[in-house]
């Protein structure tokens, strides 16, 4: 049996379930050091393997792992703020100077990949961001909170070549929305 779990440095997870199977060598459990649709693009490559040793797919997993990326703009910095991700100066000076952060992972903790004035200014760095670093061999996941109106435009802003590869939109479960609010948008996807 093979479990994938949210990130370890998001959620506690991963801890329980390893704990709970370190003892039985039937049940692999892999820390996916993403979320979401990050999940979503490691499934798709099990699938691929389904009928191959445990073995052989946690190894495909375990390569494919860090080259998820995610790339996310909160519309509001309000909820980065109330949730201790922000400063209270660096909340004020975003919304003095409407900074907007472009969100990512990096060792499984929620980082900030870029900071650009304005949503559009944001919208373009992940659409350039894309263009150049996106493996078209798999999937892009474009994610939304409550409203999909920004991403849409995302969409709208990103090559057409990797239209093709546009997986269902996510819309972001409720664990991961209120920490990053509403109208909050992006895409998952695997770098070359």
């Amino acid at each position: 049996m093979l479990i994938l779990t949210l990130s370890s440095g998001i959620s506690g997870t991963y801890s329980a379930i390893a704990t709970m199977f370190e003892n039985n060598p039937k049940v692999k459990v892999i820390d996916t050091l993403t979320a979401v649709g990050g999940v979503r693009i490691l499934v798709e490559e099990i699938n691929k393997y389904r009928d191959k040793p445990i073995d052989f797919i946690v190894e495909k997993v375990k390569v494919l792992i860090p080259k998820i990326k995610i790339l996310a703009i909160p519309e509001t910095l309000d909820y980065l703020f109330k949730g201790g991700r922000l400063s209270k100066k660096e909340w004020v000076l975003g919304k003095m100077f409407n900074i907007k952060p472009v969100i990512s992972f990096k060792d499984g903790k929620v980082v900030v990949d870029a900071k650009k004035i304005g949503i559009k200014s944001a919208m373009k760095y992940i659409s350039s961001y894309m263009s150049e670093q996106c493996d078209e061999n798999y999937s892009i996941v474009p994610s939304y909170t409550y409203n999909k109106e920004n991403v849409e435009k995302l969409i709208e802003m990103t090559d057409v070549k990797f239209l093709p590869q546009m997986a269902i939109y996510d819309n972001l479960d409720p664990v991961i929305a209120c920490h990053w609010g509403p109208n909050a948008f992006g895409y998952l996807f695997v770098e070359k």
